[in-house]
């Protein structure tokens, strides 16, 4: 019908309507069945005018042929991240998004109501990390300082694997047994499943937050290097656990730690020599173009194919890490591409890597405020939906899971303590508070529970807990922790600049305005 192949989700969605339609001619009840799922808001006439509640996916039905809609909040989401800049500018377009979502819900804004529809209903949802991940992970590494990433690297790691496994146990059986979520429907592999989306922090969030403030310059690259490698270890586990949650699977804590821990080496490793193979590629191809005098634009054209494809390998085919991959990409041409770049070259490098992490991150932030806000709205109409749990239970997972993640920091502490050689470079209990309250959750958490909603396996008293808590959780840790850092710096100290650093700063300005 439309003169070319089908797409792999197409055939399968082709082939269920055509089932439907034979089902039709047999048993009325099946017919309804099929038609409240994908023939549901065709069977009803959506327009702009006439707007239909798609039961089956919390959300609005897309109007027909208004895929066009999409372009205007992106427009928007750009147009509020100038407008709103600033320390704040997170909280900002997160609370723009939060708004937009309360007006289009209640009341019928034709384009822009469809328009949000059509970004959060895009299926697969996992479309969003090959749009925006890469660009912000390449231009976060290829920026980060190579050599104090080199000195915690060791640090880094332990963060982004091991504390993510052991905060993910721990929330699980908190929120399983101590808060007896299992009186409620909830199973040990329901409470996995939402550790591992409430464990991981956002490296959009942490990253851009981090920009914005005067964060110790160790522990934000400790921080920062946690968030974008602990994405590997999060979507293994969240992958695993998904699976057990659906499949009804026979759990058994060792073979799932044993597993998981194979799983993340895998991807890992792998990421890592993806990432080294398009690093090498992207560093000879910005040598001999500068050797052959080709203009700066292709030099920066070059490096966005080469995140792009990076990330698309790894993460699609190869079924390795993304994140992994591209941004070890990115640490290499840190570390040895730059450097055969010319001037000119690099500051325009900076300047459209630098644009495009704006772009990105203002998207970013507008599309999580109007996500989380549409899961709890749509959320409230199910009769399933025990509000004064969702509500009174939130501010308790909050405290909670900073609770478990300082609890987790503190063994390492101590191990820095105890192995440090000299106990000034040891990590204090001032470091630990700073790496408890800036873990920082973000829109990776939300497009996580939008594939949540798809399972029709799990329990939807469990499913509507899951996407309002992750979402709850999310709008807290950034409209709560970022506008609290700079009182947190202050209080542990982190705000002030070093004596030694503080010196070399005031020569190097001397310097700059006697001699320039």
């Amino acid at each position: 019908d439309d003169d070319n192949y089908c797409a792999e989700r197409g055939v399968e969605e082709n082939r269920t309507m055509e089932s439907a339609w034979t089902n039709a001619l047999l048993t009325s009840s099946e017919w309804k069945r099929e038609a409240e799922g994908l023939l549901y808001c065709e069977a009803h006439n959506v327009s702009y005018t006439h707007r239909v509640v798609n039961r089956d996916d919390d959300n609005y039905c897309a109007v027909p042929d208004g895929g066009a809609d999409a372009v205007l909040l992106a427009g928007l989401a750009i147009a509020f991240a100038c407008v709103l800049r600033g320390r704040l500018s997170a909280v900002w377009l997160l609370l723009a998004g939060m708004v937009t979502q309360v007006l289009v819900y209640g009341v019928n804004t034709w384009h822009l109501g469809n328009a949000t529809v059509l970004w959060t209903s895009a299926r697969p949802p996992e479309v969003f990390y090959f749009v925006f991940l890469p660009a912000l992970m390449f231009e976060s590494a290829s920026n980060l300082d190579a050599f104090l990433f080199r000195k915690v690297l060791v640090k880094v790691l332990v963060f982004a694997v091991a504390l993510v496994l052991v905060q993910t146990g721990l929330t699980a059986f908190s929120l399983v047994y101590l808060l007896d979520l299992k009186s409620y429907g909830w199973t040990i592999e329901h409470g996995l499943l939402i550790g591992t989306t409430l464990s991981m922090t956002d490296a959009v969030a942490v990253t851009s937050v981090l920009a914005t403030t005067e964060a110790p310059e160790e522990l934000g690259v400790v921080l920062e290097g946690e968030s974008l490698l602990n994405d590997a270890s999060g979507f293994v586990l969240f992958s695993m656990f998904l699976k057990y949650a659906t499949d009804n699977i026979p759990f058994s804590a060792g073979f799932v730690f044993t597993q998981a821990v194979w799983d993340m080496f895998v991807l890992g490793v792998g990421g890592v020599l993806l990432g080294v193979f398009f690093g090498l590629a992207l560093i000879i191809s910005l040598h001999y173009m500068r050797r052959a005098g080709l203009d700066r634009e292709p030099e920066i054209a070059m490096s966005v194919a080469i995140a792009y494809l990076c990330f698309y390998v790894a993460q699609g085919p190869a079924g390795l890490s993304g994140p992994v991959a591209v941004v070890t990409t990115g640490l290499m041409v840190n570390a040895k591409g730059k450097a055969d770049l010319s001037p000119a070259v690099q500051d325009l490098w900076q300047r459209f890597w630098g644009l495009l992490a704006f772009i990105a991150n203002g998207m970013i932030f507008y599309f999580a405020g109007i996500s989380a806000m549409n899961f709890i709205l749509f959320a409230g109409q199910h009769k399933d939906f025990d509000k004064t749990l969702s509500i009174a239970y939130l501010p308790v997972i909050y405290v909670l899971l900073f609770a478990l993640r300082f609890i987790c920091i503190c063994p390492i502490w101590l191990t820095s303590r105890l192995t440090a050689e000299n106990p000034k470079s040891a990590m204090t209990m001032k470091d630990v508070v700073f790496l408890t309250f800036t873990a920082l959750r973000g829109a990776c958490s939300l497009i996580q529970e939008n594939e949540v909603v798809l399972q029709p396996s799990i329990p939807e008293s469990v499913k509507l807990q899951m996407v309002v808590w992750t979402a709850g959780f999310t709008l807290m840790t950034i409209l709560i922790n970022v506008p609290l850092l700079p009182w947190l710096f202050k209080l542990t100290g982190h705000s002030s600049r070093a004596v030694g650093q503080a010196y070399l700063h005031t020569k190097a300005i001397e310097s700059l305005q006697k001699f320039t």
